[in-house]
């Protein structure tokens, strides 16, 4: 079975629910499982458009998809998983 990897910038909102940042989220077959931080403010600017125009998350929702993908073995960062577009995967994994 081949997982679709997606990747978008989205808000995530921090433990306590009133902080929030713009993250690239990533997600496979819909499930969240991960997200990398946006540095550079050229990109900012253009993915705050997107991420206003999208679903936002909690950490708790990373957590849960995360959780949900390892208890599957289906957690690409962890597990031989066949993907479209690895290229879309996190680097740092």
């Amino acid at each position: 079975m081949h997982f679709t990897i997606e990747r978008e910038p989205r808000w995530l909102y921090m433990q306590d629910n009133k902080r929030r940042k713009i993250v690239l989220m990533y997600f496979i077959n819909g499930v969240p499982f991960t997200f990398d931080d946006i540095d550079d403010m050229g990109t900012m600017e253009f993915s705050m458009e997107s991420a206003n125009s999208n679903e936002s998350y909690t950490l708790d929702d990373i957590y849960k998809g995360s959780s949900y993908l390892m208890s599957e073995e289906a957690h690409p960062c962890l597990f031989d998983v066949k993907v479209d577009h690895p290229e879309l995967l996190p680097t740092d994994y």
